[in-house]
């Protein structure tokens, strides 16, 4: 439409133009014929108005057709847009009905399989090490050279029959006490010989066998309506610090437990009975055990009815990094019974329970638990009190009795994972105050390096420098004051 105008305007221009010079011939005088008109000549460059009405008019169907392209180009975009949307949403309903689909038949193959009512795993260990030094000569069992040994072979049974109930039991299986030194005797200390004739052998009786040893460590049955509370009875690895109830050879960092571990200075197992839970207050996870038991006993069985009670509070959160912070608490009577039965004049007789031994202990413990990246801190602290009653303390040797005892020890921790080949170097230091013939003090250094081939399979390797000295007290001579140790295991979890 718009190049019709411009042609229309451009003929009634010409046309104009035609009439006024019409006009001009006929109102002029007449003169000679003029010579032939000769074009006259139009600079070089110039356009002629219809050639711009034309160029112009190519440009604008060029854009119109240009617009036309783009309009097409985004509705066919929109068209492959709305094609691929529908394809998304029809696979997401396909994810959908199948993961449905999924969860009806697991529900279904849960009902129809139920889980198994008691679950068996556990850890084993064995390695090679050698003891030297004054120390590990007078150590009342074990030799002083290089050999293997068989660690652990500990087994978990964990049977879950009802909702809320669980029995979890933990055996350890070696190869004592045969061959170990009794240390019921005093002098001279013979080995322990189990040998026995295998009865059942088709060969006669001539076959012999060395009968085992077997330890419980712990056999409870728990019942868990909440997260909160939670009630424990049998027999139960002592709750405080990180060592004693994470004593599996794969879970510790370090090959050696620290020394208030070995030298028991809070109970390592009890019989009672224990209530624990956890409370969550983000970031931070609250925990508590709360214990009633026998105490540390000789035996299984209290002889007084003065129970002994225990506590753990920890903290647990993740962020910033993850840590851990707990402190435990330990009070009970600990005391030796002897029967003593005598004759009657009548013909009867009486029994007396007489307390040979009898002290009250009181224990405080408190530990830190910190992972900074690959780097792995722990460290435990304590006190102990040792308070034995009038006419009931032990005596070492005749006519000397033993004192209260004021115990204390820590140690620090920490192993570095390295980003290759499952290295873990680790260095750590124990500090503690005991009061033995040896000395008043141990103080103890190790290096050692984990080699992780699997998260189920450890290698450890540990060197350890112990030294006794004195601080307090008079000057002695201690011509046994040192203790050195290298050691492996090779840990397996299944």
């Amino acid at each position: 439409m718009l190049r019709c105008r411009l042609r229309s305007v451009w003929v009634l221009a010409v046309a104009l133009a035609l009439w006024t010079n019409a006009g001009r011939a006929q109102t002029a005088p007449s003169a000679a014929p003029a010579a032939p008109a000769v074009p006259a000549a139009q600079p070089e460059g110039a356009v002629s108005l219809e050639q711009r009405i034309d160029q112009m008019s190519r440009e604008i169907e060029a854009q119109k057709a240009a617009r036309e392209a783009e309009r097409s180009a985004a509705a066919a975009e929109k068209a492959a847009l709305e094609e691929r949307l529908q394809k998304i949403e029809a696979q997401a309903a396909e994810a959908q009905a199948q993961s449905e689909l999924a969860g009806i038949m697991e529900g279904a193959e849960e009902e129809l399989t139920p889980e198994p009512l008691v679950r068996v795993y556990g850890f084993a260990d064995v390695g090679l090490q050698r003891t030297w030094g004054p120390i590990a000569s007078a150590a009342p069992s074990g030799p002083s050279k290089t050999t293997f040994v068989l660690g652990n072979v500990n087994l978990y049974f964990d049977a879950n029959p009802v909702q809320d109930w669980r029995f979890l039991t933990e055996v350890r299986f070696g190869l004592f006490p045969h061959g170990a030194i009794d240390r019921s005797t005093s002098g001279v200390a013979p080995a322990i010989n189990t040998t026995i004739g295998d009865d059942s052998s088709p060969s006669g009786g001539f076959t012999t066998i060395n009968w085992n040893g077997v330890i419980l460590e712990r056999a409870h049955i728990d019942w868990e309506p909440s997260d909160e509370i939670s009630v424990r009875a049998g027999l139960f690895l002592t709750p405080f610090g990180i060592y004693n109830v994470d004593h599996g050879s794969p879970t510790r960092i370090s090959l050696e437990a620290p020394l208030m571990i070995t030298t028991e200075m809070f109970p390592t197992r009890q019989v009672g009975v224990e209530a624990f839970g956890r409370f969550q207050a983000l970031p931070w996870t609250l925990g508590y055990h709360l214990y009633v038991s026998n105490g540390r006993q000789p035996g299984q069985l209290d002889y007084a009815d003065d129970k002994a009670i225990g506590t753990r509070l920890w903290a647990q959160t993740r962020r910033p990094i993850p840590m851990t912070f707990g402190v435990s608490g330990y009070t009970g009577r600990y005391e030796q019974v002897d029967k003593v039965y005598s004759l009657e004049p009548g013909g009867g007789f009486h029994v007396e329970e007489d307390e040979s031994l009898a002290y009250r202990e009181h224990a405080i413990a408190a530990d830190a638990s910190l992972d900074i990246d690959a780097l792995r801190l722990r460290t435990e602290g304590f006190l102990r009190w040792q308070l034995f009653e009038d006419g009931k303390r032990p005596s070492t040797f005749p006519g000397t009795y033993e004192a209260d005892k004021l115990y204390g020890g820590a140690y620090l921790l920490a192993a570095y994972r390295l980003p290759w080949l499952g290295l873990e170097p680790l260095l750590q230091f124990d500090l503690l105050r005991v009061g033995t013939l040896f000395g008043e003090y141990f103080a103890r250094s190790s290096v050692g390096l984990n080699i992780y081939f699997d998260p189920a399979v450890v290698l450890r390797l540990n060197y350890f420098y112990t030294r006794a000295f004195d601080l307090e007290g008079p000057s002695r001579e201690l011509n046994h004051d040192n203790f050195n140790a290298v050691a492996s295991r090779l840990s397996i979890a299944f």
